[in-house]
């Protein structure tokens, strides 16, 4: 398995193994303050030198894992939290066009396994389908053509509504391959229930911005 980048590096390409569930955030621009990010991605910088250090890749590639994990908590946190930035997420019409809009890419450029539609980012979780769905060829689908088109459309959409103009998502998702089924759950488990760790809710299905498919056990 691949080593994650906590962001898409846009200039370099971006390799899909086969076989992978992916799990993607991605945020509205302006959502977190610049100094926050540029602290986080410092401290991600150091951690992981003193990472590549490490002479058995074995400990290296979990500790690089483990760091990178507790990377997005932070970075989550931060989102969870809205204390920068808007929150145009909130609105009904808007959260139902990014809903829609997700649901639609269902069965056509991925196979969409959950989601959840927070105040001022989105959590996704999908693999890419091939031929007959079948999991063992490459996909003729690109992640990143993906979320470019997602939020390319539901960007000019939500403009339209809130009668504004400029950037509404900011360009960077965090990316991850899913690595395990044990890992797979927690994921889902997170994505649901990011709602009540935010506070807004009690129980994830007093959420309206989150799905699951129904056929995936917890």
């Amino acid at each position: 398995m691949r080593e994650i980048d906590p962001f898409y590096r846009r200039n370099l390409p971006h390799i899909q193994p086969l076989n992978a569930d992916y799990f993607i955030t991605f945020r509205l621009h302006g959502s977190l303050p610049r100094g926050a990010i540029k602290n986080l991605k410092e401290k991600q910088l150091e951690i992981e030198k003193e990472i590549s250090r490490i002479k058995s890749d074995t400990i290296r590639k979990i500790k690089s894992y483990e760091a990178r994990k507790k990377y997005f908590i932070k970075f989550d946190d931060y989102l969870d939290a809205v204390n920068h930035g808007p929150k145009w997420l909130v609105n009904e019409a808007i959260a139902s066009l990014v809903a829609d809009s997700i649901k639609y890419r269902d069965g056509k450029v991925y196979v969409l396994l959950a989601y959840c539609i927070m105040p001022n980012h989105v959590h996704l979780v999908f693999f890419l389908p091939d031929d007959g769905d079948r999991r063992d060829k490459p996909s003729a689908y690109i992640v990143t053509d993906i979320l470019e088109s997602l939020k390319k459309f539901t960007a000019i959409r939500s403009n339209r509504i809130l009668k504004r103009n400029g950037s509404f998502w900011q360009d960077e998702s965090y990316d991850h391959i899913i690595r395990n089924k044990r890992e797979f759950k927690n994921v889902i488990r997170y994505v649901l229930n990011n709602p009540v760790k935010a506070g807004l809710v009690e129980s994830p299905e007093q959420w309206k911005w989150n799905w699951c498919r129904e056929d995936i056990e917890l």
